[in-house]
């Protein structure tokens, strides 16, 4: 299956990052794009891939491009103990959980492991 991660509440000194959830069919037309092959190559990170400032409508958001990078923004130290945290969880769902999704979390985490098991 496609796993996207939003981060829709996101913020700095400033406030949110992105103008609110009530905007957030901006970000799913994306992913639906992405699904269908019509969206742009997007940039790549630890996490993925996120859109380009020109492949979301930004039109009467106020967002400026040097703030839509630091929503998109990822930080590679934070996502480890996000993740170590994320598999902690999922290991208590485990017996019934799809090995799939621990598979993808171990992915996840092997794409910003320092040192390479961290959380094993």
């Amino acid at each position: 299956p496609a796993v996207f991660c939003i981060n829709l509440f996101r913020q700095d000194a400033g406030g949110p990052l992105w103008p609110g959830v009530g905007d957030n069919m901006r970000v799913v037309k994306w992913i639906v794009d992405r699904l269908e092959g019509a969206a742009g190559p997007g940039t790549d990170h630890v996490l993925g891939v996120s859109p380009l400032y020109e492949d979301l409508c930004t039109a009467g958001l106020g967002v400026s491009q040097e703030r839509f990078q630091d929503a998109i923004a990822t930080d590679a130290d934070a996502w480890r103990m996000e993740l170590c945290l994320h598999k902690l969880h999922l290991a208590r769902l485990e017996p019934r959980l799809p090995a799939e999704l621990m598979e993808i979390c171990d992915r996840y985490i092997a794409r910003v492991a320092e040192p390479p098991d961290m959380c094993h």
